[in-house]
């Protein structure tokens, strides 16, 4: 026999011993596959649900005031989401969360007039953290919002009473607009949403390459031992190929399982990227996180690879 047919037949039979262990075949490359898009799709139905139930979830409100200031305050929520007005002071806390409410805000009583003096007035919030999860997350991201809002309405009312045409115009002078380039493409999106994205890949790709490389090294560390303990290492060394073309079997094998473990891990990720980043992304901001083909093909490249290696030193040790 050759050393060309004799390796390939090395090469083959490393492969198929490597693919009938079911700690390889499914721990490696089928679980990998099947894993991300499963989290993704539970993920990105977890988030919807409570990107949903932020929206719904109600505000509770207790006007002390009664002013017009402050129903300029309670408007400018209203039209954010539900409020529900809490009339007394006793007990506000516990009314609120009876109703259901995510929060409670609190206006003081003599805001109107403090503002129209020129002083600012506190205005507490209670956040109620009750349902715990992301719902919880997202109503806080969408109260910050809705007091904003109420904050500008309120501040372009009062500029309006000095009798300037267009109070817009005073508190915000500078209409930034912004617009990235990422990719050789120009989208209209602000630079924190590509920072973002870049920061969720650069945090989360090293994690996936590090499970897959310990894995893989745990994988062919297992093979040797169980060839040692069978015995079949020694049959192999007993033929008439040269050892070197056992070991560069051994590797070329491992390395076809790790391209295959790699395939996998690359598919899964793309599609979990894609499930969980698009949830209730839009436009161009949709297609920030995803990988481009770029991206995927040195990804595979640096899996590959560092598979190869963490493979090969992971066989040499196992052998002693």
């Amino acid at each position: 026999m050759s050393g060309r047919r004799a390796l390939r037949s090395l090469v083959r039979k490393e492969v198929l011993d490597l693919l009938r262990d079911p700690k390889i075949l499914v721990g490696m490359i089928l679980l990998p596959t099947i894993l991300y898009p499963v989290i993704g799709l539970a993920t990105r139905a977890s988030m919807s649900a409570a990107e949903k139930a932020a929206l719904t979830t109600p505000v509770a409100v207790l006007d002390l005031d009664r002013s017009r200031e402050s129903a300029v305050v309670v408007a400018a929520l209203r039209a954010a989401g539900t409020v529900l007005e809490i009339a007394s002071p006793e007990d506000a806390v516990r009314e609120a969360l009876s109703l259901g409410a995510g929060a409670l805000i609190e206006i003081p009583e003599g805001l109107g007039e403090a503002l129209r003096s020129g002083k600012s007035v506190p205005v507490r919030v209670t956040v109620f953290f009750e349902k715990g999860g992301f719902s919880s997350v997202m109503f806080t991201g969408r109260l910050s919002g809705a007091l904003d809002a109420a904050s500008q309405a309120l501040a372009s009312t009062l500029v309006a009473e000095l009798g300037v045409p267009d109070p817009q115009a005073v508190l915000d002078p500078l209409q930034v607009s912004y617009s990235s380039v990422f990719r050789g493409q120009v989208l209209d999106v602000p630079p924190d949403a590509v920072a973002g994205a870049i920061s969720g890949q650069a945090t989360m790709l090293p994690m996936v390459a590090s499970f897959v490389l310990i894995f893989a090294m745990q994988i062919a560390a297992t093979s040797i031992a169980v060839e040692k303990e069978e015995k079949t290492l020694e049959t192999l060394l007993t033929l008439p190929v040269s050892r070197r073309s056992i070991l560069l079997a051994k590797l070329s094998g491992s390395a076809v399982v790790a391209t295959l473990g790699s395939v996998g891990v690359i598919a899964g990720l793309v599609y979990y990227m894609k499930m969980v980043i698009l949830t209730g992304a839009e436009g161009p901001a949709a297609e920030l996180g995803l990988l481009g083909p770029r991206e995927v093909v040195a990804l595979g490249v640096a899996l590959v690879t560092a598979n190869m290696l963490a493979l090969t030193l992971a066989t040499v040790l196992a052998a002693f």
